[in-house]
């Protein structure tokens, strides 16, 4: 997730997550051990709630492409935007009972945000946590039986798969972007974070 006004990154890796960009330009995504904002893109559905098989069979596209179509329609749900009054970024739904993970930095101070979800509603969140040491934040909203995205194993992540975005670029939602895992366990000077993922998939502010 980018840091900024508008920040925050969905990173989609095989089984990799979130992210933030290098000195260089190219995007490096944080590994929290134990929370990765990620959603599997193996073969086996990401997410609960897979998308339909008419979205998926589109016989004109190549086999990437599909996969791109695919994992953009299957993850989308999952992907909120969260805004307080100074900025605004993304988070991803990890619990169907309203559990949020985003970035420390896009939840600032705040103790409560606002929650966008894919189906128009929306809802205040109650930021129960943050660590700005791995830049990670936790949100809960009041609702149920939410599209919950699975968390991936970024330990399992190689250089070379394929990495899609998805978040809210300037409020335009759910915009997608990809490319592909350009190293792991990287630690560029002046994050103050480290054993971080690099991508080259083009990652804006709020993407």
């Amino acid at each position: 997730m980018t840091r900024g006004k508008a920040a925050g990154t969905i990173l989609l890796l095989v089984s990799g997550a979130g992210g933030c960009v290098s000195e260089r330009g190219e995007k490096v995504a944080k590994i929290p051990e134990s929370a990765t904002a990620a959603v599997s893109t193996r073969p086996a559905a990401a997410v609960r709630r897979a998308a339909p098989a008419s979205a998926i069979d589109l016989p004109d596209l190549t086999v990437e492409e599909r996969t791109v179509v695919r994992i953009a329609q299957t993850a989308s749900p999952s992907v909120v935007s969260i805004v307080r009054r100074e900025s605004s970024g993304s988070g991803i739904i990890v619990r169907e009972d309203g559990i949020v993970l985003t970035n420390a930095h896009v939840l600032g101070a705040a103790r409560v945000v606002q929650v966008g979800l894919a189906d128009g509603r929306l809802l205040q969140g109650e930021v129960l946590g943050r660590d700005p040491s791995v830049d990670v934040g936790v949100v809960r909203v009041n609702a149920r039986d939410l599209p919950a995205a699975t968390l991936g194993d970024s330990d399992q992540l190689q250089v070379g798969q394929t990495a899609i975005a998805i978040g809210n670029p300037l409020g335009l939602e759910r915009t997608v972007t990809s490319g592909v895992v350009s190293a792991v366990n990287r630690s560029p000077i002046g994050f103050g974070l480290d054993a971080l993922i690099q991508t080259d998939a083009a990652i804006s502010p709020g993407n």
